[in-house]
């Protein structure tokens, strides 16, 4: 059974609780006010006992907490299997004062004196190292006036672990994503844009009316009117689109003279392709550092080819005025100069 499964079963079995429950208080009072003997003539009390058993053989089984209390805050009932993991029984609180059995959690009484006063509201509550998710009701007699309280707590501490870290998670990856240099974009399957970071607006231009409308038709319009080759750069995105499963890595240059390197992967869950992460990163310097140093290169092997040709000719002189020389009789072969 899943998360998710559990707590749509624990909420269903709680609902049902208190419905019994406010069937079971609104009899019990109709019993209070009638003869001492009704119950052994009309046997509504023994329908009453057994509304309690179903109570607490509903309550004891799951990690719930079901109780009632009257107006001096006593309890009149306590049930639920959540009572072990606070130290106490099912049906040890009965008899005794709210403030007495949890004087570690004040927060407890203040949420009955607020059902007592004929609130009816939800809250959470931090009770020995667990968190319950509460419900609180006034319990009425047939003529309206609140008599009591009840309600229920279920035991939320491993969904509320679950969730902490689930937003701790989200919060690194929220930071990672802020921190990178690459400006990051996310799509789902429809091409819808799920995700992006500051840099990729930074990168991009992207106006803010655009984004905060999450208008992806304009957006996708106001990229493409910046690159160098419109066409090019839709027919490449529809190709990697209509390909899930596909990584891609291009440079794109714009009219301005900008050049990015986008890299794509599938998102994947389970196995599955959930959508498409994009990350583009601004190489402009990188690439006019690349194309500095060709140019540098260039003129480099110029001269080295213009002084390798002035020695082959400073050879060619120094070997005709050797032979000049030769001709006019001021050397002797190659004995002098």
């Amino acid at each position: 059974m899943t998360i998710e499964q559990g707590a749509i079963l624990i909420l269903g079995l709680s609902t049902l609780i208190l419905g019994v429950t406010t069937v079971f208080f609104a009899r019990r009072s109709r019993l209070v006010n009638r003869a001492p003997d009704v119950s052994s003539q009309s046997g509504t009390l023994v329908v009453t006992d057994k509304l309690q058993e179903h109570i607490k053989a509903i309550a004891n089984n799951i990690p719930i907490i079901v109780f009632a209390v009257n107006r001096d805050l006593v309890y009149t009932m306590s049930e639920g299997q959540a009572l072990e993991t606070v130290g106490l029984r099912p049906g040890e609180a009965v008899g005794r004062k709210v403030e007495d059995v949890y004087r570690d959690s004040p927060q407890i009484v203040e949420n009955l004196r607020r059902a007592l006063s004929g609130e009816t509201f939800t809250a959470h509550v931090s009770l020995r190292g667990r968190i319950f998710a509460s419900w609180y009701s006034p319990s009425r007699d047939e003529s309206g006036q609140v008599i009591g309280a009840i309600g229920f707590a279920n035991d939320v501490t491993e969904r509320q672990k679950e969730a902490d870290n689930l937003q701790r998670a989200l919060s690194l990856t929220e930071a990672t994503l802020e921190s990178t240099v690459d400006g990051i974009l996310v799509f789902d399957r429809d091409g819808k844009v799920v995700r992006y970071n500051r840099k990729l607006v930074e990168l991009w231009r992207i106006p803010a009316d655009i984004l905060a409308k999450c208008d992806d038709a304009r957006a996708l319009k106001h990229v493409t009117s910046e690159v160098a080759n419109p066409a090019w750069f839709t027919n490449r995105l529809d190709e990697i689109n209509s390909q899930p499963e596909s990584f891609s890595q291009d440079v794109v240059d714009f009219d301005d003279g900008r050049v990015f390197d986008c890299y794509s992967q599938p998102q994947k869950l389970n196995g599955e392709v959930i959508g498409r992460v994009w990350s583009f990163r601004d190489i402009t310097a990188q690439r006019r550092a690349e194309a500095e140093l060709e140019k540098r290169n260039r003129e480099l092997e110029k001269m080295a080819h213009f002084l390798s040709g002035r020695e082959n000719n400073l050879v060619e002189l120094k070997q005709e005025l050797k032979e000049l020389q030769k001709k006019c009789g001021i050397v002797k072969g190659d004995k002098g100069e």
